[in-house]
């Protein structure tokens, strides 16, 4: 090893060189001056932005809080309670969590605050809580203390016709204009009664006629009927005059009875036979007449050729005529002795009147 090595290991005060190698060495190892205070500043400026940053308590430096003796942040805890009600209505609750605005005293070591810090008084969180809707019970409607009581149901009062067709007058007798004619099983209102009962009051067509009691059936309440007096008077009677044809100038002859014979006897049902000089148009019917001998009583048919046939009759040619089989019945008629007649008439509305003259009457007897 050559002596300038030996200068360079082992500076002695013998050898001045070595001291002037030290002094060399150790000025070039010494930072300069102003070295330290530029890394102070470029280490605080780097965690200045950690202190701003855990100031505002958006980070969390464990040293830090060491340091300043702050206690720990609550933790919060978002927690769902599940129920079986379907059905729930949030409910928002505010938490309010105090952080300590308090902030460690600057020691040797230069610590930068920033110009404007925040302090955060408070921090709002939200839980949502389900809190159940509880469904308020069925309650009972109370009964009504005074319940009315119900309507008494009131049966208006009516006839049933019995006969087929029955004819109706203006008045209580067969003295008065027959006003209509109803078929069997027709229903009318019942508005009042004869003083011996023989005769109902009812409404037709929006006018007030009467019918036979004994071909009529009342129904409902008829005891309450009340008694009419208010009777229109009896109309004069007049002679009968044989009516004129108006259709044609010679006059129509009058139907000829050919069946039962004067003195038949029958119970319900009965065959009636006549015969006319012609086949009857379709707006013309037979009208064959039954009324008591003894008794107020009578039925009037009123059938078209059509029906005839359709009730198991028959019509037939015969020189000069044409004849006629009825079947009916003796419902309406009481038992015992009554007459019977056949006329044609013009059924038309606005009509109603007949074609040719009646028949002449023949006797037969129910049982």
């Amino acid at each position: 090893m050559g002596q300038q090595d030996v200068d360079r290991r082992t500076p002695t005060p013998d050898h001045p060189g070595a001291s002037s190698a030290r002094s060399r060495r150790y000025r070039r190892r010494r930072l300069p001056p102003k070295t330290g205070f530029v890394l102070s500043i470029v280490l605080l400026a780097a965690l200045a932005p950690l202190l701003f940053l855990a100031a505002r308590g958006q980070i969390e430096i464990p040293w830090l809080n060491a340091l300043s003796g702050e206690p720990e942040p609550l933790l919060v805890v978002y927690t769902r309670t599940p129920t079986p009600v379907p059905v729930f209505t949030p409910t928002r609750t505010r938490i309010v969590v105090a952080i300590p605005t308090h902030r460690p005293t600057a020691t040797s070591t230069f610590t930068p605050q920033p110009s404007s810090t925040p302090t955060v008084a408070e921090r709002a969180t939200h839980t949502v809580t389900a809190v159940p809707t509880a469904t308020p019970p069925p309650t009972d409607t109370p009964p009504p203390t005074d319940k009315p009581a119900p309507p008494t149901p009131t049966t208006t009062p009516h006839v049933r016709i019995t006969g087929d067709p029955v004819r109706l007058r203006a008045g209580p007798g067969q003295a008065y204009d027959v006003v209509g004619t109803v078929r069997q099983g027709a229903t009318l209102p019942l508005t009042g009664r004869t003083a011996n009962g023989e005769y109902w009051q009812v409404r037709h067509a929006g006018e007030t006629a009467w019918v036979l009691a004994s071909l009529a059936e009342p129904q409902g309440s008829a005891d309450q009927v009340p008694v009419v007096h208010d009777i229109p008077p009896t109309p004069t009677a007049t002679p009968t005059v044989t009516p004129t044809p108006t259709l044609t100038p010679t006059p129509l002859p009058a139907p000829v009875l050919l069946e039962p014979p004067a003195g038949a006897v029958f119970e319900d049902k009965v065959r009636f036979k006549f015969s006319w000089y012609r086949r009857l148009l379709p707006h013309e019917r037979f009208s064959i007449y039954v009324r008591s001998v003894h008794e107020d009583a009578e039925s009037d048919w009123w059938v078209s050729e059509q029906d005839i046939l359709d009730g198991g009759g028959a019509i037939q040619a015969v020189p000069g005529a044409f004849v006629s089989e009825v079947n009916s019945g003796l419902g309406g008629i009481p038992s015992g002795e009554a007459f019977w007649r056949v006329i044609v008439y013009d059924d038309r509305p606005g009509f109603k009147r007949p074609v040719c003259p009646w028949s002449a009457e023949r006797r037969i007897a129910k049982k």
